[in-house]
């Protein structure tokens, strides 16, 4: 980030460093993603991945783990609310920490191997709950001035939301079909990488838009994804073929 924002610097970009505005300034900087706020992302992951490893220490070492974990889901899960004016927040992804462990807990000891009555009891639950917490959040958070009309993370709708698919997950049983599980694993550097591709590949655009004005907009749109989704994969590919890339993309 650092080094990207120095680049487009020297070569006569626009960037405001917030260095001046002192330490707490240069921090919220980084954790946004400096200027490209598709990297807040990746900064996330780094938090989170590093909770991640401190929890999974704790739940370890703690007998009454579960309840610890629910009260940190709960406490986490407060904060989203709490955190709502800042939407590049990094403490947005904190609750999947808690909610997915505890989802996959509950499956390892057989909790959710249960019967299709069962399994069906709980999938309406979770979809109940999600539909209610998304309309609360619809009439309270709602804010037409704002850039999105709902904060984009920080709502605990998603976090019900993805434990619902989580644990209708762990029902499938099948592999996944081979473009999927390359999708997975090439995901990082895909997410990372896209961003690169999507001006030059618009540009080209307009350059066919000259040659067939009368294309239809969704089958352009398609187009254009597709080509930044393959251009993306193949550079990934590049990538992994350096030895010391392999493991960082």
């Amino acid at each position: 980030t650092i080094l990207g924002a120095i680049a487009i610097y020297i070569l006569g970009g626009r960037i405001t460093f917030p260095f001046s505005r002192g330490l707490v300034g240069s921090i919220m900087w980084l954790l946004r993603g400096g200027i490209r706020i598709e990297l807040y992302f990746l900064v996330s992951l780094i938090l989170i991945t590093s909770l991640v490893f401190l929890n999974q220490f704790v739940f370890r070492e703690t007998k009454k783990s579960l309840e610890l974990q629910l009260i940190l889901l709960l406490l986490s899960s407060s904060l989203l609310y709490i955190c709502k004016f800042d939407y590049w927040n990094p403490l947005n992804f904190i609750p999947y920490i808690f909610s997915s462990l505890i989802i996959y807990e509950f499956s390892k000891n057989g909790m959710f191997l249960a019967s299709i009555k069962k399994t069906r009891t709980i999938s309406i639950s979770f979809s109940i709950l999600f539909i209610l917490l998304s309309i609360v959040e619809w009439l309270w958070l709602y804010d037409p001035k704002a850039q999105f009309l709902l904060p984009p993370y920080s709502r605990i709708s998603l976090v019900i939301g993805s434990s619902l698919i989580l644990y209708l997950s762990l029902k499938i049983k099948y592999k996944p079909p081979g473009f999927l599980l390359l999708i997975s694993s090439y995901s990082l550097g895909i997410y990372c990488i896209h961003f690169n591709f999507i001006y030059p590949v618009n540009y080209f655009n307009r350059l066919w838009n000259n040659l067939w004005p009368s294309l239809p907009a969704k089958l352009e749109n398609s187009l254009t994804f597709l080509t930044i989704l393959l251009l993306s994969i193949f550079f990934v590919f590049l990538l992994r073929r350096i030895k010391i890339l392999k493991g960082l993309t």
